[in-house]
């Protein structure tokens, strides 16, 4: 999740100034321009996922059960948001049988933002 954060947690890094957290990379430091994974070794990558805190994980992902994290959503849709990919990261981070779970927590979320939509 910290690999997520430090990555596309904030596509323009400089934008962590904004809230008063030092970028874990250079402010100018973009994915696509300067993430080579076959270059860096696990002393670089753990050097940088050093700096990237639970509250930058916090505030880069949606986190709660599939209700709650339908709510949040809800609150991009209500002004005027008008797609939106769900995606759940934790297959990442758990073990086989719970990662399994991910695609009924997906399901979920998709299911109440639709009915609370539904024109």
């Amino acid at each position: 999740m910290r690999w997520s954060a430090l990555v596309v947690g904030r596509i323009n890094q400089a934008d962590w100034f904004l809230e008063g957290i030092e970028p874990p990379v250079p402010p100018d430091w973009h994915y696509a321009m300067k993430l080579l994974p076959f270059k860096i070794g696990p002393a670089e990558t753990e050097e940088m996922l050093s700096k990237v805190t639970r509250t930058m994980v916090e505030r880069s992902s949606f986190i709660g059960t599939p209700s709650q994290v339908a709510d949040q959503l809800q609150k991009f849709v209500d002004v005027g948001t008008t797609w939106i990919h769900v995606g759940d990261l934790t297959p990442m981070v758990l073990e086989p049988d719970d990662a399994a779970q991910s695609v009924r927590r997906v399901i979920e979320v998709s299911s109440a933002l639709k009915a609370n939509n539904a024109h």
